[in-house]
């Protein structure tokens, strides 16, 4: 079985693009929010829901290998870079997005000041690409401007090309993390 592996900050477009893919190719997919949900493998800790890791990879493991016929399987959400599937033909595309947007798309969704600047910080630093580097070979990092450009670069990659916006999405991140910085708009604490 292909797997793909979609993962990045809240807000940058995970589940958006799983589902247009899964469409588009005609393949299930999995949200990780949704399975955690379903499956119960969490824990409310200060109002977070808290999950386990290895509890998510087993769980994850079993309702793959009840989709074992299907050719390609789609697994999106933040904690994807967290899995390691290697018994899987597995990439993993990371969506990276402005910090100013993605602090605005998680305003939208209500989250508190913390989570906000705890997320962007992440974003940043790279921390889902670096991550998803440190388990599987097959990494692709897409900076996301819209959902045509961005599905059109997944649909490249799947028959084989190699795209890898890292560089140009730190660099553009660094100076913004830099901006909202001094404006105050990102917490360190």
């Amino acid at each position: 079985m292909d797997l793909i592996l979609i993962t990045g900050s809240p807000g940058s477009g995970k589940t958006t693009i799983a589902k247009i893919l899964s469409k588009r190719l005609k393949v299930k997919v999995i949200s990780l929010t949704e399975f955690i949900l379903k499956t119960k493998i969490f824990e409310e800790v200060d109002g977070e829901k808290s999950v386990e890791i290895k509890k998510l990879q087993k769980s994850l493991e079993k309702e793959l290998n009840k989709l074992k016929d299907e050719k390609l399987v789609i697994v999106e959400g933040h904690l994807a870079c967290e899995l390691i599937l290697k018994k899987y033909n597995t990439k993993v595309i990371v969506l990276r997005r402005s910090l100013k947007k993605l602090k605005k798309e998680m305003e939208k969704r209500g989250y508190s000041k913390k989570k906000i600047s705890d997320n962007l910080i992440l974003e940043a630093i790279d921390y889902f690409g670096e991550n998803s580097r440190s388990r599987y070979k097959k990494v692709y990092e897409i900076f996301v401007k819209d959902k045509k450009t961005t599905i059109d670069k997944i649909l490249k990659i799947l028959k084989g090309k190699k795209i890898d916006e890292t560089q140009y999405a730190n660099k553009i991140e660094k100076k913004e993390f830099i901006l909202m910085l001094q404006k105050k708009e990102i917490q360190l604490v």
